[in-house]
């Protein structure tokens, strides 16, 4: 099998990207729709994650079989950047659709739920009053946020998920052999 063109293992990243954007928003609205219950919430986010980068793992197979069984590393990371750059591009504007549009009071329900799982605590009051009142202030900046602070979070979130990728990568890759 022969090695794949750059432009062709980037097309294929590309779909991929896709394909991972949507499975992200398969499994991130079943996460959300446990909002209500902070324990569940972060366990099934967590768990999404989880599954998110397994599946970006064997896509990433996927591109190193088309690509005749082997990959460099950096080809291997830049397909694996491309599938993350369009996936989290997918995810970060679903979510942001279904925060302000599909479910409005989403911000809401998350800030009641972490009040609740603050006042079940077994903390002493006055700590957990000055916990409230940094969720509170989170949860009021995080409305107020503006378009370039957006951008900031989504791209601290692409370099997070680049250094899981990195992971990926030095797993999946599988150079050429000097000598056949």
């Amino acid at each position: 099998m022969e090695e794949m063109a750059v432009a062709e293992r980037n097309k294929m990243a590309l779909m991929y990207g896709a394909l991972l954007g949507a499975i992200h928003i398969v499994i991130s609205t079943g996460a959300n729709m446990a909002v209500d219950n902070m324990i569940i919430f972060n366990s099934s986010k967590f768990a999404a994650y989880l599954i998110y980068m397994g599946i970006l793992a064997f896509l990433a197979l996927k591109i190193r079989k088309a690509n005749g069984g082997f990959i460099e590393f950096r080809d291997m990371f830049g397909a694996i950047f491309v599938m993350l750059l369009v996936g989290g591009l997918i995810a970060y504007l679903y979510n942001y659709v279904y925060t302000t549009i599909i479910i409005p009071d989403f911000t809401e329900r998350l800030t009641n739920a972490s009040l609740k799982l603050l006042e079940d605590s077994k903390l002493a009051d006055d700590v957990v009053e000055e916990k409230v009142q940094q969720l509170k202030e989170q949860m009021k900046s995080a409305q107020n946020m503006g378009f370039s602070r957006q951008v900031l979070n989504f791209l601290s979130t692409i370099v997070v998920d680049c250094l899981f990728g990195l992971i990926v990568c030095a797993i999946v890759k599988k150079p050429k052999p000097l000598f056949d």
